[in-house]
C-alpha cells in the first residue's frame, strides 16, 4: 500500500511562534532572538506595528543579555 501525503499550509504566524516555543524551551536564546526580530518584521510588513514594536524590543533585549552587541546594534532601528 502506498501512502499519500498531502500538503498543510500554515500561516506566517503559526510557524514563527512553533519556532519560538522550541527555542525557548530548549533554551536556545540566541536562536530565539532572531525568530523573534524576524517575526517583528513580519508584522511591520503585515501592518501590526504595535506587536512588531514588542517582539522587536525582547529579541534586542536577549541579543543584550547574551552579549551579542554586534546583534543589539544592528537592531537600534525597528523597520516599521
Amino acid at each position: 500500500m502506498r501512502k499519500t501525503w498531502q500538503a498543510i499550509e500554515y500561516d506566517a504566524r503559526a510557524c514563527f511562534s512553533k519556532s519560538g516555543g522550541i527555542f525557548a524551551e530548549a533554551e536556545i536564546e540566541v536562536e530565539r532572538a532572531r525568530t523573534l526580530r524576524e517575526w517583528a518584521r513580519h508584522e511591520f510588513k503585515t501592518g501590526n506595528k504595535e506587536q512588531g514594536t514588542r517582539m522587536w524590543q525582547e529579541g534586542r533585549d536577549i541579543f543584550s543579555k547574551l552579549g551579542a552587541q554586534m546583534e543589539v546594534d544592528r537592531m537600534n532601528n525597528p523597520p516599521g
